[in-house]
């Protein structure tokens, strides 16, 4: 079977980007070349076009794989965020990505094909399945741990719409010290004062996790009812030393994914203060729990892409 993957991404093997690891992973397990330019026209006439999600409207090679679309057999979009969605095959794009989609459609080819970590998605198309890309967010190896002064509650990542009720729950007013890592300017804007610490980049983050005293796991209102793989974040946490505490919305998603949160549920910043006290034994209980589970879903990884490419295979 002749394929190719095209990250939206400049790939780089020392990149964080979780879809960049993705890509890099597909790439190593299926041995199949990894494509970030505009050389994906050149494989038009493969079988299959693996698609790795990413933020597209920023990719500046969208017309040459705007021919690939067009030319292959069958496309599987990489999906590790619900937020991060394929064109549709209908309606009137005129942008040459977005028309291509449609223009598949026209010659009879079929859209797509779903490996992703949302469930509504892997049940789209018989030959989509649930994939836990997130777990490629977990180290095996435990780092040292610096617990000495750790006293802040750490929250990390993107400022998502579906969260600002808890963000306001938790950085307004805080008692406790808070720090909170993004590239984004919005958190500097909203939430200030003696107790908030803002940090743009973090160059190592495995290391870094474990200079914290807790994480603050906290979910999109729609993840709370919609099942998807527990996010990149998750297996970072676990096993970067640092221990978690969960909005109490989150229970469902983790509870089916088998990581039941109950234990280290919080509610508002004062019981987040409580918590801290109990860091050592949280991380202790947490990686005494979930450390097994999480290293053999990352294991597994291998067995359950080559699984789904062999379904693949068959059906071309």
């Amino acid at each position: 079977m002749k394929a190719a993957i095209f990250s939206f991404i400049t790939c780089s093997e020392k990149s964080m980007v979780a879809s960049v690891k993705a890509a890099f992973f597909l790439s190593k397990t299926l041995n199949l070349p990894l494509v970030d330019d505009e050389t994906i026209e050149l494989y038009e006439t493969s079988d299959v076009l693996f698609i790795v999600n990413g933020a597209y409207a920023f990719c500046k090679h969208l017309e040459p794989l705007s021919h690939a679309i067009r030319g292959v057999k069958r496309i599987v979009w990489i999906q590790q965020d619900y937020t991060i969605v394929p064109p549709i095959n209908d309606g009137d794009a005129t942008s040459p990505f977005r028309k291509a989609f449609v223009d598949r459609r026209k010659a009879g080819k079929s859209h797509l094909e779903f490996w992703t970590t949302c469930e509504k998605e892997s049940r789209l198309t018989s030959l989509s399945s649930l994939i836990n890309w997130n777990a490629l967010g977990f180290e095996e190896e435990k780092p040292p741990l610096n617990k000495k002064d750790a006293g802040d509650l750490f929250y990390y990542g993107s400022f998502r719409a579906g969260r600002t009720k808890a963000f306001d729950k938790f950085f307004n007013s805080p008692s406790l010290p808070i720090t909170i890592s993004s590239p984004t300017s919005r958190f500097e804007q909203k939430y200030s004062g003696p107790n908030v610490r803002h940090v743009k980049k973090i160059e190592d983050l495995h290391s870094e996790l474990g200079r914290h005293g807790l994480g603050l796991y906290l979910e999109d209102a729609k993840s709370h009812s919609n099942f998807h793989s527990p996010p990149n974040r998750f297996y970072e946490m676990l096993s970067g030393g640092l221990p978690m505490v969960f909005q109490e919305e989150a229970g469902y998603t983790l509870r089916k994914a088998g990581y039941d949160p109950g234990d280290f549920l919080v509610s508002n910043a004062a019981s987040v203060q409580r918590r801290m006290s109990r860091r050592a034994e949280i991380l202790k209980e947490q990686q005494d729990r979930w450390w097994l589970k999480a290293a053999r879903e990352k294991r597994d990884l291998k067995d359950k892409v080559l699984e789904a490419y062999n379904r693949l295979e068959k059906n071309l």
